[in-house]
């Protein structure tokens, strides 16, 4: 009766989602460095061995072909720290000049006043800036200055007419500064905040049991629960924090029990693609590549069985990351 039920539920995802599947992604991750500048307590990339990234002329041409052959329209710059790409802005204003939206993360270390003139001058449309905390930044990043330099950045992209945003991880050691950090963004006149529950370290092993031994993940009270609620009203009557009120509610659950699963389908690998440094094309970070974009084209592998095989994977996935973070679905 299980296997029916199972085979009830994937056919019954492949006619529902059957347009989805063969429609092309919108938007594009390009993880183009896993190199970074800071050693975040919340993440562990920068513990990752690096091989030889991809060249400049080598990211254009994928980025020419993720527009011609999938239809890309957003390229949104990730890392580890993009920034540390010296060619950044050359591949943003290429972006521009093909019409893309692009968008970028960044610890927001790198941008002084030249690197803040190179981004609006290449066109960048949106960036979003972690800030985790207005005491204790530095200490979750473990780089003296982090914060200021955060502030600085913002300062110095206000006179844009980029979409700035602030990006936070929430942890016991920022729980009671959430708050503030919405009345920042409010009052500098952000464009958005966007939170995210601490979740297993990006770039470490899948480990099930990762939040028994996690001395950063907050525990569910009433104190939680009144933040959360309190972001929620504030969505509601002020607009601001990017995430719906539906995700803020999840979060409560999510505090209550990191390992519950939720019934709730994960956008990855339908909407979104992501390349990794090296050109490997992924459906979703935590699943192994379908191919090289080096060695094959972007729609041959986005058609193709590999394809197919991470699609079935994110069906029966038991994780509960697309709830948390920018793949969560209304």
């Amino acid at each position: 009766m299980k296997k029916y039920n199972k085979l009830k539920e994937i056919l019954a995802y492949t006619k529902s989602k059957y347009n989805k599947i063969i429609d092309k992604p919108s938007v594009t991750h390009l993880n183009i460095t896993d190199r970074c500048n800071f050693s975040c307590q919340q993440c562990s990339i920068w513990k990752k061995k690096t091989g030889k990234e991809l060249t400049t002329n080598e990211w254009e041409v994928i980025i020419k072909k993720l527009k011609n052959q999938l239809k890309i329209r957003v390229i949104k710059f990730t890392g580890g720290e993009p920034l540390l790409r010296h060619d950044i802005f050359r591949l943003i204003e290429f972006c521009k000049k093909n019409n893309l939206f692009t968008g970028m993360s960044t610890n927001a270390y790198l941008i002084d006043k030249e690197n803040a003139k190179k981004l609006k001058d290449a066109g960048l449309n949106e960036i979003f800036i972690s800030i985790d905390s207005i005491k204790k930044h530095d200490i979750l990043r473990r780089r003296k200055g982090a914060y200021q330099k955060a502030i600085n950045a913002i300062n110095l992209l206000k006179t844009s007419d980029m979409f700035i945003g602030i990006a936070t991880v929430i942890t016991n050691y920022n729980l009671k500064e959430i708050l503030n950090l919405v009345d920042f963004a409010k009052q500098n006149k952000l464009d958005s905040i966007f939170f995210q529950p601490l979740y297993q370290n990006f770039g470490e092993e899948y480990d099930p049991k990762w939040y028994l031994k996690s001395e950063l993940l907050p525990k569910y009270n009433l104190q939680l629960a009144k933040i959360i609620d309190s972001l929620i009203e504030f969505r509601k009557k002020y607009g601001l924090i990017g995430n719906p009120p539906e995700q803020l509610e999840v979060f409560k659950q999510y505090f209550k029990n990191p390992k519950k699963r939720f019934p709730k389908e994960c956008k990855t690998g339908t909407s979104d693609i992501a390349i990794d440094p090296y050109g490997n094309m992924l459906l979703c970070f935590n699943l192994k590549p379908i191919g090289n974009l080096l060695k094959k084209e972007p729609l041959d592998l986005w058609n193709s069985d590999e394809a197919e095989k991470r699609r079935k994977e994110i069906l029966n996935c038991k994780r509960t990351c697309n709830l948390l973070n920018c793949n969560f679905k209304q």
